[in-house]
């Protein structure tokens, strides 16, 4: 068997196929984060007739996976990320072990002990969380899998570029920072990693159209959930063209999609230095910002404008944004299985 998980900042989602690559075996998709409760009799009793499973963690009643949405009128305050700041906290006993219940929950009974499992990790502006991925990954071992790390951009192009043989760029934008892999016929040329993310995006729709929620101490924070419903239901059919709000919507991306655009360039130059001028480069957006309307028209525009029309793009958005992480690290793990087979085949 074949497993490929995506912890990202909101969301966690798995596949699994089975070792000849034919078999769809599993698929799951959870929310990253979790419901805290005070331990009260009241709330106990509320949560039993909601029927949901309930974890306790000294005095606090902890509700996670899809359990969530049923009791989240219940929850006084905003949905606790189980990884805060795009990293695996540390001090937060209720996280690790919801993520030790996740991984379990995720991931499908192996096969074999050599079965193995693709991970790839919230990207984060500031450097790697090596010691957050030595946990994750010593989760996946326990549930027993042997884990391979991979890049969430490297895992884009492997499932998004099949058409351009594994060539041009791919950029995930994450909701803490967005990474960037410039690839030909599948060999990576060049990486980064940059603070443009989701989260940052968000926060200004917040300040600029007052989406807010507010808990019962009267502290508001940005209603994230509101907010990319909102930013990703824009398009022309509702007035796209014509609508204020696209406007200023622009302008917030405006400055993210400059660094992006800086990124990739940066990237292209480093990575494919006897470039011809006149090749279109791909360049694939993949992850839940890239959902924003306009987005690929913008960084089209971006590109052009800082290269000095000297370098001609095709930028398109993923066919599955949300999704083209995890089915890329399937895509990795099947093309491991295999060139494992064909390396034992020889020796023998």
């Amino acid at each position: 068997m074949i497993c490929s998980i995506d912890f990202g900042r909101y969301q966690t989602r798995s596949l699994a196929i089975d070792a000849g690559g034919v078999r769809p075996l599993h698929s799951a998709q959870v929310n990253s984060t979790y419901l805290a409760f005070p331990g009260t009799a009241v709330l106990r009793q509320a949560l039993a007739a909601q029927r949901v499973s309930v974890l306790s963690c000294g005095d606090d009643l902890l509700v996670a996976g899809t359990d969530q949405a049923q009791v989240r009128g219940l929850c006084q305050q905003p949905p606790v990320p189980l990884f805060p700041g795009g990293r695996v906290p540390r001090e937060d006993a209720a996280a690790r072990q919801l993520l030790y219940l996740l991984t379990q929950t995720m991931l499908p009974e192996p096969e074999s002990a050599s079965d193995v499992c693709i991970l790839t990790v919230p990207a984060h502006s500031s450097g790697p969380d090596e010691e957050g991925t030595e946990f994750l990954e010593r989760l996946i071992r326990m549930r027993g899998y042997q884990p391979r790390l991979l890049g969430a951009a490297e895992a884009a192009m492997l499932s998004e570029s099949h058409q351009s043989r594994f060539s041009g760029v791919s950029a995930v934008m994450g909701a803490e920072a967005s990474s960037v892999c410039v690839a030909r016929h599948g060999l990576v040329y060049a990486t980064d990693t940059l603070s443009v993310s989701g989260n940052a995006i968000d926060r200004q729709i917040a300040h600029q159209f007052s989406m807010y929620t507010w808990d019962a101490a009267g502290i508001s924070y940005p209603d994230f959930e509101r907010i990319r419903v909102w930013r990703q239901g824009l398009g022309e059919e509702q007035g796209f063209l014509r609508n204020t709000q696209v406007s200023k919507l622009v302008e917030i991306l405006s400055d993210s999609v400059a660094c992006l655009a800086t990124s990739v360039l940066e990237a292209v130059a480093e990575g494919l230095s006897d470039l011809n001028p006149q090749e279109t480069i791909p360049v694939v957006l993949a992850g839940g910002v890239s959902r924003t309307p306009r987005l690929t028209d913008l960084l089209a525009d971006e590109l052009r404008l800082q290269s000095g029309q000297r370098l001609r793009f095709h930028v398109r958005l993923a066919e599955q944004p949300e999704l083209a992480v995890v089915r890329g690290g399937l895509v990795y793990g099947m093309l491991d299985s295999r060139s494992t087979a064909v390396s034992s085949e020889r020796a023998a």
